[in-house]
């Protein structure tokens, strides 16, 4: 039996919807913006499969556990993560991801960034006082 390899457009003719070809990739490991985010598009899928857009595999993945505490906005989380990347993220500054997607991305790239630099987050290492 021979096999063949199948173009990714050609690929995406059989697979029946976004949900799928999502649930694809999380299966192979890509780390991927939520489902539902605007930024998550089918043209964004195949974009990561082709290596057009930048991705990280799971595996890769150094997540930020106190994303909530971070006083950045997407937008400026966006731009870091653009200085730091090196392909076309695959979605614009008007259909971004979730905020925790940016967030660990940008931590993976770089755990130093200026934005990890918070002092919300130092404050809840302090000690309590007793009494």
């Amino acid at each position: 039996m021979e096999l063949q390899n199948i173009d990714l457009d050609t690929l995406a003719t059989f697979i029946p919807n976004k949900n799928t070809l999502y649930r694809i990739m999380v299966e192979k490991d890509y780390y991927l913006p939520s489902i539902t985010s605007k930024a998550c598009s089918e043209e964004y899928l195949l974009g990561c499969l082709k290596g057009k857009y930048f991705t990280i595999k799971i595996t890769e993945l150094k997540p930020y556990v106190l994303w909530r505490d971070l006083k950045s906005n997407k937008l400026e989380l966006f731009d870091e993560i653009v200085k730091k990347a090196s392909k076309s993220l695959g979605f614009s500054i008007h259909k971004l991801p979730e905020k925790e997607y940016l967030v660990n991305v940008l931590h993976t790239l770089d755990k130093s960034n200026r934005v990890f630099k918070n002092p919300l987050v130092t404050t809840l290492t302090r000690e309590l006082p007793e009494g």
